[in-house]
C-alpha cells in the first residue's frame, strides 16, 4: 500500500522542516533523501517500519529564486543561530561554510524547494 501524493506532500514538508513524522499507523517512518548540497529539491522516499506502507515524493522546484533580503535574512539567522529556515516553506536548510578569496562564504540549499545561493 503506498501513500497518496497529498500525504506525501506533507510528509516530505513536514520532516524538511526538522518535525517528527510518522505513518497513519503510528510506525516510526524509515526515511531515504539524497543529502548533497548540490541537489535541488531532494527526492525522498518513506517506509513505514510497521506496516510497510510506502512511497517517494519530489516537490517542485521553486519558481521565484529568493530576494537580496531573504537571503540577508538568511545570513543574519545562520550567523546568529547556526540555523537558518527557508523563508517560503519553513524547511531546515542545509549551510556549509567555505572559504573565499574574500575571507568567508555560504553555500546554502533548500531540499524541499531548492532554491539556494
Amino acid at each position: 500500500m503506498t501513500y497518496s501524493e497529498e500525504e506525501l506532500r506533507d510528509m516530505v514538508l513536514r520532516y524538511r522542516r526538522g518535525e517528527d513524522v510518522r505513518c497513519g499507523c503510528g510506525g516510526r517512518l524509515h526515511v531515504n533523501g539524497m543529502e548533497t548540497l548540490k541537489t535541488k529539491a531532494v527526492p525522498t522516499e518513506f517506509t513505514c517500519r510497521r506496516c510497510g506502507r510506502s512511497g517517494a515524493f519530489t516537490p517542485e522546484r521553486a519558481k521565484e529564486p529568493w530576494t537580496e533580503s531573504e537571503k540577508a535574512e538568511i545570513r543574519d539567522s545562520y550567523l546568529r543561530d547556526l540555523e537558518a529556515r527557508c523563508p517560503r516553506d519553513g524547511a531546515v536548510l542545509t549551510i556549509k561554510s567555505v572559504a573565499t578569496r574574500r575571507g568567508h562564504g555560504l553555500i546554502v540549499r533548500c531540499k524541499y524547494c531548492g532554491e539556494g545561493f
